[in-house]
């Protein structure tokens, strides 16, 4: 029959805690994956947000209904296409034919038996089994490694167990790929020319050194940039420059870092120059404590000319070291047989 409509009950948090936030997340995770997965080279592009807006507005639905969790399903999907469905009038046609055809085969469908129901789907699900597609899923070795674990838990495991072992080692690959430190040098090739080389031992060798950091500066790559810069300071440079025009997302911890490496230069006579940075770094770091440390001039922000703020920051440094020239205050390098000019 029709479902009666009513408002759940008080729930235990610890009670549906977990198993709320799995189901969360598998809804997620796999409508969002039907949805890509069905898609064909012209069709709309997809839009998470919206899709998972849906998709919330209609457990809560599902709720009042007394209706299980809803989400995007890959069999039903694919079943859909396999009967000729075009657009998302075929779910709606479909859920309102189910609705009112209820109360005439409700009680007939009880005696269809659950293997004829299993076989459908298991039909339907075999035709999105695709080898090359697993193939390109484990291209790396932690993409196999997640496609393998979260394979092997959902046929051993509960499926809330599944989810959560896959999204946990996913996260872990997650957090080792954000914790790669990405810094090089910036030294001059010639004139007005410039060229970013890796790290060796001679950055710092020379009164000014220009350092480029680009990528996320959260809490993992917060040691590794902190004893880098000590290292690098350690070899005697005056001025050390950080550029961190193509930086994003500073944690606390990586400004709490930034500010003990700025107090150890500033005692042993080395001055640190934050430059290119754009309006939400800068309003990030003028209210930090690190902010007091370095005052105004060692907070450069990226103009709207490009390397604005990075020439800036090397006009602080000769005022500091004048009257050494630039040939004495930066390193050189050959220029390169191949340049790209911006």
């Amino acid at each position: 029959g029709w479902p009666s409509a009513s408002l759940p009950g008080a729930p235990d948090p610890a009670a549906i805690g977990a198993p709320a936030l799995a189901i969360a997340l598998l809804v997620a995770v796999q409508s969002t994956a039907a949805a890509r997965g069905l898609a064909r080279p012209r069709e709309p592009r997809l839009d998470p947000d919206r899709e998972l807006l849906a998709q919330g507005a209609a457990n809560l639905v599902a709720s009042i209904a007394g209706a299980i969790p809803t989400s995007g399903s890959f069999s039903r999907s694919a079943l859909a296409r396999a009967a000729g469905a075009r657009s998302r009038l075929a779910p709606a046609v479909s859920g309102a034919a189910v609705f009112l055809l209820l109360p005439v085969i409700g009680p007939l469908l009880s005696h269809v038996p659950l293997a004829a129901l299993a076989g459908l789907v298991v039909l339907a699900g075999l035709d999105l089994v695709d080898p090359r597609r697993l193939r390109r899923a484990a291209a790396t070795r932690g993409d196999a490694a997640v496609l393998v674990v979260t394979l092997t838990a959902t046929l051993w495991l509960d499926v809330v167990q599944a989810v959560y072992a896959g999204l946990f080692l996913a996260l872990l690959l997650l957090v080792r790929r954000g914790g790669r430190l990405q810094m090089v040098e910036i030294v001059r090739a010639g004139a007005e020319r410039l060229r970013e080389i890796s790290l060796d031992e001679r950055t710092g060798a020379t009164p000014v050194v220009v350092l480029h950091l680009e990528g996320d500066l959260n809490f993992a790559v917060a040691p590794e940039l902190a004893e880098q810069l000590v290292q690098i300071a350690g070899r005697g440079p005056r001025v050390l420059i950080l550029r961190l025009k193509r930086a994003r997302h500073l944690d606390a911890t990586v400004m709490e870092a930034l500010r003990r490496v700025a107090l150890q230069l500033a005692e042993e006579g080395t001055t640190l120059i934050l430059c290119g940075l754009t309006d939400e770094i800068a309003a990030l770091l003028e209210r930090s404590e690190l902010a007091r440390v370095l005052g105004p001039e060692g907070l450069l922000r990226a103009g709207p000319r490009l390397m604005e703020g990075y020439e800036r920051a090397l006009q602080r440094a000769r005022s500091l070291l004048a009257p050494l020239d630039d040939q004495a205050l930066f390193r050189r390098e050959e220029p390169a047989a191949w340049s790209y000019e911006i």
